[in-house]
């Protein structure tokens, strides 16, 4: 068994110079605590990628970006994301039936972006309480089965991810579950233009 705990002066919100936590990169905690997470939700783990975020990827795969929902955004925020989505999209419908010669002389990857509420997904297993679907008392031993939660979900979600976009706040902490190689794109509080 593994075990990944923090305490003290090695507590989750003590950081180093380098803004990382203690143990993350030398001991590989975080992905020890990412993959653990996986397991404990009954979730297969991301695929690892020791040496970069190309390993085991074709040059014709379509990358998988996703733009989490934002209490910050406003309507015009939305609109212009909604729009850069949609060409993004177009891009890729364009060019992804294409031979795979074609594909190789792009300049740009292709990628499919989706827009989503972190808090919507999961949702037909809202009215679950626990996370285990216990045996009736008897004779036999317990058996227990994962039941689908909203972190669950969540996770079965971000397992493929390519691209998460975000802005500020407590979605940007889903970080730490993204595959290996995977890209953060943290738009930031995004401040309305003066006419």
């Amino acid at each position: 068994d593994e075990f990944v705990m923090g305490g003290g002066m090695m507590c989750q919100r003590c950081t180093q110079s380098n803004l990382q936590l203690p143990g993350g990169v030398e001991l590989d905690g975080s992905r020890l605590f990412r993959d653990r997470m996986y397991l404990q939700y009954g979730v297969i783990p991301p695929v690892r990628r020791y040496k970069s975020s190309a390993e085991g990827r074709n040059r014709h795969d379509v990358l998988v970006a996703y733009v989490i929902d934002n209490k910050r955004y406003q309507e015009n925020d939305r609109r212009e994301i909604y729009a850069a989505m949609e060409e993004i999209n177009n891009y890729t419908i364009e060019h992804q039936n294409r031979s795979i010669a074609d594909i190789n002389k792009l300049d740009w990857p292709l990628v499919k972006v989706s827009y989503i509420h972190y808090c919507r997904i999961g949702e037909a297993h809202k009215k679950k309480t626990s996370r285990f679907n216990a045996t009736p008392i008897d004779a036999r031993s317990p058996t227990y089965e994962l039941v689908e939660t909203f972190l669950g979900a969540q996770l079965r979600l971000l397992r493929t991810m390519d691209i998460q976009i975000t802005g500020p706040g407590t979605g940007s902490m889903y970080q730490t579950f993204l595959p290996d190689g995977s890209v953060v794109i943290n738009v930031g509080g995004l401040i309305q233009l003066r006419a």
